[in-house]
């Protein structure tokens, strides 16, 4: 007899947690540092959420699932749970669980692994990303959970084609913070709190993951072969590191999935399932202080303060551009030859003319052109200069034309054109006096937002179309004619515009827009705040 199999799908959830995909792998060869041997994911079918938890024994099967019923709550009850047949779930302790929890129990068929395919495929997934993390970061295998944590971080914060949103905010209901997003197995200092007047104050090491009771890094010493946490670190390149001292092939790390399905577990030892796991609830959050951010650094602090024979390691092979780009024109070599590909190449050439000649000679010539008259018809309505003739042993300020392509996803490509002071050739004292201009402090804007979010306020958010030119001018400033829209003297002298209003390029346009916004809040009963004024 020829076995047949249904190939027809299954139904998905239609809400977080109503059915949950839970799979046991292992053992996971070799055991990691901590002693963990397995591992055990709980997928939700609706969102595709993924929170993984390590086991020392099979027999923690029933301390993970309780983790796990903790951490998922906020976001509802789990209705079902979908297993396999092996002995850790169908065990007395787990039935046991589930029932104080109303949950209901189903397993597959035996010999039946399509049944529980979701859980399979995750597995498969995390699998193959946590390895290729091991490899190309070039770590040990024992380290092994903290590519699988990542793997599955990752994965829950990515886009997913199905549901049109990441599963993360399918779960939560909440837009995922981004900003903490690090390359696995980068090099990295982890600031030290508890150090000596001469000791150094941070030590190198190597990003393996995100520590998931706090807002902190977990932190790879090859020295000590210890993980550590920290919420203060500091990254040095977005290349993973390069160890000259690697000794184990990561390649053949064994990740065997349980094929106990017939028995029950022989160990009796309960153990904690592990320190640490990742779900989709966690988070690490940018520190509210501003000396105390997590920040990662430019290219040059990286390489004065952590060059090292065994530290970043960057590729020495020669570096050249693809042969299809050998038509064009492009800057790589000013100023830097780390070009890894097609991608930067792409933003090395410059897709808007720098002049005006460019511009009309350019195939988009008339769209251009359109652009720039829309600009000077804008600041004629605005009244922003007036034409005059250059007074005896004054200078003028140069202009220049910059041109920009605007896109959004709801609107098509809008040329844009915008005539700009060239604030370099201003002479102080003559065309300017005073530049300061205040800005907002981040911890007050966070402040505000909490205050908001606290008191269950409405945010705003404004924009002020050509601020700076609604700004009167507190100078006299004399500019270039725009290039292209030149008129001509009848006597012969040289006109010019004589500003009445600020112009973008100018070194204290800021500062007038600020004066002008100053005066208009205060006649409208704002009150200023002594500690930020832009508050």
């Amino acid at each position: 007899m020829t076995q047949s199999r249904n190939r027809n799908p299954d139904v998905r959830s239609k809400a977080p947690l109503e059915l949950v995909h839970i799979y046991l792998a292992g053992p996971v060869d070799p055991m990691s540092k901590e002693g963990f041997r397995y591992t055990i994911a709980f997928t939700d079918d609706y969102s595709g959420a993924v929170f993984v938890y390590f086991l020392k024994n099979k027999s923690d099967t029933v301390e993970a699932t309780k983790k796990f019923l903790a951490d998922s709550a906020p976001y509802g009850n789990v209705k079902r749970i979908r297993s396999d047949n092996g002995g850790e779930f169908i065990s007395n302790k787990f039935k046991s669980l589930l029932s104080e929890n109303k949950i209901k129990h189903e397993t597959s068929a035996p010999y039946s692994p399509h049944q529980n395919g979701t859980a399979e495929r995750h597995w498969r997934t995390l699998f193959e990303m946590g390895r290729c993390m091991l490899i190309q970061a070039n770590l040990g295998k024992v380290l092994w959970p903290y590519s699988i944590m990542a793997a599955a971080y990752i994965r829950n914060r990515c886009y997913n084609n199905r549901l049109k949103q990441t599963p993360y905010f399918a779960l939560t209901g909440r837009k995922p913070n981004l900003a903490n997003m690090r390359v696995f197995g980068s090099v990295c200092c982890a600031y030290e709190q508890d150090k000596q007047k001469l000791d150094p104050r941070c030590k190198k090491g190597i990003f393996v993951s995100f520590d998931k009771d706090s807002p902190a890094y977990l932190v790879y010493f090859s020295e000590t072969g210890k993980v550590l946490k920290y919420r203060v670190v500091k990254f040095a390149t977005k290349n993973v590191s390069e160890q000259e001292t690697q000794t184990e092939d990561t390649s053949s790390v064994d990740f065997r999935m349980s094929q106990d399905n017939n028995g029950p577990c022989n160990s009796s030892d309960v153990q904690n399932p592990g320190p640490t796991h990742e779900g989709p609830c966690q988070q690490t959050e940018e520190s509210d202080e501003p000396d105390q951010q997590t920040e990662e650094s430019d290219e040059s602090k990286a390489d004065m303060n952590l060059q090292s024979d065994d530290g970043i390691g960057h590729s020495r092979r020669e570096r050249k551009p693809p042969s299809y780009l050998s038509d064009y024109i492009t800057n790589v070599q000013i100023g830097t030859d780390q070009v890894s590909g097609d991608v930067d190449y792409c933003y090395k050439v410059s897709g808007f003319p720098e002049t005006y000649q460019e511009a009309i000679e350019s195939p988009d010539a008339e769209l251009w052109k359109a652009a720039m008259r829309e600009e000077m018809n804008s600041l004629n309505e605005n009244n922003t200069f007036t034409l005059t003739a250059l007074p005896e042993g004054r200078q003028t300020v140069g202009g220049r034309w910059v041109y920009t392509i605007k896109e959004s996803p709801s609107m098509a490509k809008r040329y844009k054109a915008r005539y700009v002071a060239k604030g370099y050739s201003q002479i102080k004292d003559i065309d300017y006096h005073e530049t300061f201009a205040p800005t907002a402090n981040l911890t007050t804007i966070r402040a505000l937002m909490q205050i908001a979010a606290k008191q269950d306020l409405i945010l705003h958010q404004m924009d002020v179309k050509t601020a700076y030119l609604n700004a009167p001018i507190d100078c006299e400033i004399y500019i270039e004619q725009a290039e292209g829209f030149e008129t001509p003297s009848n006597s012969g002298e040289k006109l010019v515009y004589k500003l009445n209003k600020s112009l973008y390029g100018l070194k204290q346009s800021g500062r007038n827009w600020n004066s002008m916004l100053h005066k208009y809040l205060i006649e409208n009963n704002f009150v200023q705040s002594n500690v930020d004024h832009c508050l």
